[in-house]
């Protein structure tokens, strides 16, 4: 059977597939750019996945139910299980990692975590978000930004806290796939130092300006429900909890992670306005 490893935040997950399902777990591996798990490290949270037939473990909670797609988590240790229906269509597959990767963000919102619609940059080993919902320009800002910077990932990343401050790392830009576009990886275990977070507009200038704390809570709210409900939505058993602990986790990081608007024209450098604040 094969073990991928997963590490998010501290917390460090294997995941398991039976045969009728390993190579969804192979391309999954691959996309998320996942190793292979060593015998001898125990893990925090466990992922098993099973084909359609398999049973459930009987003191499982359901989570989410799709007609391709089961999620049960064990209220004891919080290990999931999940049971997908192979598919040859690939947009139906990578819909299906889009909702498993959607509850391993549930998961670690458990435990501090904030998932969030934004593209992650880093500059001299630490990292930067800009968020924007879709169609401000969040993608293009991710695409323009020139070396030394370096950009991870442009529509998802994921926050979890450390002992001082707290880390972040990219996850996959899963319209990638569905648009046909090259098949490409996310180095999903790279996490850096969070820096500032920067909440896109479009601007006639390039400029920045830091955020009271009811407006950055407000707008790492919005960046926080779009990307932890994409795909699941009113499927997710327990929603009003997730939004609940949403909202304490944005208020613990706004404490310590800078937050700032950032104004971008399409031709400008914007990038030297956030340097400006750095």
């Amino acid at each position: 059977m094969p073990v991928c490893r997963l590490m998010t935040g501290t917390t460090v997950w294997h995941l398991t597939a039976d045969p009728a399902v390993a190579g969804w777990l192979a391309l999954y591996a691959q996309r998320l750019e996942l190793s292979a798990a060593t015998p001898e490290e125990q893990p925090a949270r466990r992922l098993h996945l099973s084909g359609p037939i398999a049973r459930l473990p009987a003191e499982a909670v359901p989570l989410l139910h799709f007609s391709d797609l089961e999620i049960a988590v064990l209220p004891s240790g919080g290990d999931l299980y999940a049971r997908i229906t192979p598919s040859d269509d690939p947009d139906i597959v990578t819909g299906q990692m889009c909702r498993v990767t959607g509850v391993i963000h549930h998961a670690m919102v458990g435990t501090g975590g904030l998932p969030l619609h934004a593209a992650l940059v880093t500059l001299k080993g630490r990292a930067y978000l800009i968020a924007a919902s879709g169609g401000t320009g969040k993608s293009t800002c991710h695409g323009r930004i020139p070396p030394p910077w370096e950009g991870l990932c442009d529509d998802e990343a994921q926050v979890n806290p450390r002992a001082e401050g707290f880390t972040v790392q990219p996850f996959p830009t899963w319209s990638v796939f569905w648009n046909r576009l090259p098949e490409r990886s996310w180095p999903v275990e790279r996490a850096l130092p969070l820096a500032a977070v920067f909440f896109l507009e479009q601007a006639e200038r390039d400029f920045t300006e830091m955020l009271t704390p009811a407006h950055a809570c407000a707008r790492l709210m919005r960046a926080a429900n779009e990307a932890a409900f994409r795909g699941i939505g009113r499927h997710l058993a327990d929603a009003a909890t997730l939004r609940l602990r949403l909202l304490d986790n944005a208020a613990a990081m706004i404490r310590t992670v800078p937050t700032y608007r950032l104004g971008a024209t399409l031709d400008g450098r914007f990038w030297e306005a956030m340097e400006g604040v750095l």
